[in-house]
Order: structure tokens, then C-alpha cells, then sequence
């Protein structure tokens, strides 16, 4: 009997409803950024694209991770 995608959809769902979140707390900052660091429009604009980046790049590991030792402990990893 094949297995249900929902629990996959569920997951990728909140993963991706993370990363909206993550990406938004970085959004309401660029103000302060903008501020603080003395910048252009141009220069806070990669702070966000780098924001995002470094997020992309991480998730390719992780998900590699979660398939060799399993989502609950690779979850683990990152508690305190």
C-alpha cells in the first residue's frame, strides 16, 4: 500500500512558512539596517538577498541530514 504524501506536504509546508517568517523579522529590521549602518537602498537590499541565500544554502544539507539520521534527532541538532 503506497505511503500518504500528506505528511511530506505538511512538512515542506512548514518549512517554507518558516522561511516566509524568518525572511519577514528580516524585513521589519531594514529600517533599523538602513539606519544604523549607514547605507544605500542597494546595500540593505543585500543584506535581505543574503538573508535568503545563506537560508537556500543551508536547507540542501539539512534535508540530506534528516534523510541519513532521521528528522528527529537531526531536528535535535539545532535545540540547545
Amino acid at each position: 500500500m503506497p505511503q500518504s504524501p500528506r505528511p511530506r506536504v505538511a512538512a515542506l509546508a512548514l518549512a517554507v512558512g518558516l522561511v516566509l517568517a524568518d525572511s519577514s523579522i528580516v524585513v521589519l529590521a531594514l529600517p533599523e539596517i538602513y539606519r544604523e549602518l549607514d547605507t544605500s537602498v542597494s546595500g540593505v537590499t543585500w543584506v535581505l538577498v543574503s538573508f535568503n541565500l545563506v537560508i537556500a544554502l543551508a536547507a540542501v544539507p539539512a534535508a540530506l541530514l534528516a534523510r541519513r539520521v532521521g528528522p528527529g534527532r537531526s531536528a535535535a541538532v539545532g535545540l540547545p
